[in-house]
């Protein structure tokens, strides 16, 4: 398997270039003793233009039993906000980053997501998924997604 990983500073982990490869993956028999050598081409991967609704009142937990660490978050926001990721049969789950444009979090990726906004994903990996969107106060919604390689697929999620 192999990922596209985005550009970034080292220092804070800014980002300043997008993610612009995808995934791909083949099945590889490995043998004792012998060298294989493999050449992969990673395609564009997917984007995933999100609209998270929710017209009930949210309220930010006070005690963060939801706080994840993601390895390039400054950490969750103080306005309701949701987390996503792609569940897949065969893989490991993928967490679903945007690049934060306001707050704390400019010029940041981040998987926390802002609701009543519509944002665009960085690239994810292409295939068929089950998007779960878990709200800040626990509810979650799952909806099936299917992602294109070079495309942009879109989906509102309603709590």
């Amino acid at each position: 398997m192999a990922t596209g990983t985005p550009g970034n500073r080292g220092c804070g982990n800014s980002l300043y270039e997008h993610r612009d490869l995808g995934f791909e993956e083949t099945i590889v028999e490995i043998r004792k003793d012998e060298t294989t050598i493999l050449g992969m081409g990673l395609k564009q991967g997917a984007l995933l233009k999100t609209t998270v609704l929710s017209t009930d009142p949210v309220t930010v937990p006070a005690t963060r039993s939801d706080v994840i660490y993601f390895g390039f978050s400054p950490g969750p926001p103080t306005e309701p906000y949701a987390i996503l990721h792609l569940e897949h049969n065969t893989r490991r789950s993928e967490w679903v980053p945007h690049y934060a444009k306001k707050g704390h979090q400019f010029r940041s990726p981040t998987c926390y997501w802002p609701l009543n906004e519509t944002i665009t994903s960085e690239r994810l990996p292409y295939g068929d998924y089950t998007l779960v969107v878990t709200r800040c106060d626990g509810k979650i919604e799952r909806r099936p997604v299917k992602l294109e390689s070079g495309k942009t697929t879109e989906i509102t999620v309603q709590f």
